[in-house]
């Protein structure tokens, strides 16, 4: 018997919001900030970029999960986290996300994207640098799709119907990235679809995530190659 109707996507969505919005506001604490340098730690541009996409693996990721599991008792499986997703997945991964990879080759030249990315504004990468970024990339990604992809969708659709779960996925998706611009808010409406198709296909975030990956990594390297400022050192430390 359930609690009362619309409880699990009721709790889902309030805890998107609520977590979203702990977790821009750690980014832009000046409080945590002096924490961080009477504690001897150097909070440099980039050691800020890789504390984000940390910090966003344990809001987004761990904590959801631990809500799942104590909290709706459920499996994560149910929740989108099932490795295998078929021949099919992998082929769509390679061709969505070569497309992806494309397209970060033409719009990574753009002055709006340079302003922005890559994340990390240092003017000198060696491949250490370029290996740490992306997997911080991958943690910070694998969190957000479960997050959005995986805990809030299929919550959803265990009580609605998928319309209704897409279209509260995708508001809540493109509302997470009004900070970064109205490019990139209307640019997640349409992406913030296509991953929910994809992940109710095959009962899995998976998918999305690699394709999600396979856009942001393509388009950091793109954007390290065409900003004149920034040069490769070829060396590891």
């Amino acid at each position: 018997m359930k609690k009362f109707l619309y409880f699990e996507p009721i709790l889902s969505v309030l805890t998107v919001i609520a977590f979203v919005g702990f977790y821009f506001f750690l980014l832009n604490s000046k409080a945590l900030l002096n924490r961080f340098n009477k504690a001897g730690f150097s909070f440099t541009q980039t050691n800020r970029v890789f504390f984000q996409r940390i910090l966003a693996f344990v809001v987004f990721g761990i904590v959801p999960a631990l809500i799942i599991i104590f909290i709706f008792k459920s499996s994560l499986n149910q929740f989108g986290l099932i490795f295998q997703t078929g021949f099919s997945s992998f082929l769509l991964i390679l061709l969505l996300g070569g497309l992806l990879i494309l397209i970060s080759r033409v719009h990574a030249k753009s002055n709006a994207n340079l302003e922005i990315y890559p994340q990390i504004r240092t003017k000198e990468w060696n491949y250490s640098l370029l290996v740490l970024s992306a997997f911080s990339w991958m943690m910070y990604l694998f969190a957000y799709e479960f997050m959005f992809r995986g805990f809030l969708l299929f919550t959803c659709i265990n009580e609605l119907s998928i319309v209704a779960a897409i279209l509260i996925n995708v508001t809540l998706y493109a509302l997470a990235h009004l900070s970064k611009g109205k490019r990139e808010f209307f640019g997640a409406m349409p992406m913030g679809i296509i991953l929910c198709a994809i992940s109710i296909y095959y009962k899995s975030f998976l998918p999305a995530f690699w394709i999600h990956f396979c856009l942001a990594i393509s388009n950091e390297w793109y954007s390290i190659k065409y900003n004149p400022e920034i040069i490769i050192i070829k060396k590891w430390l």
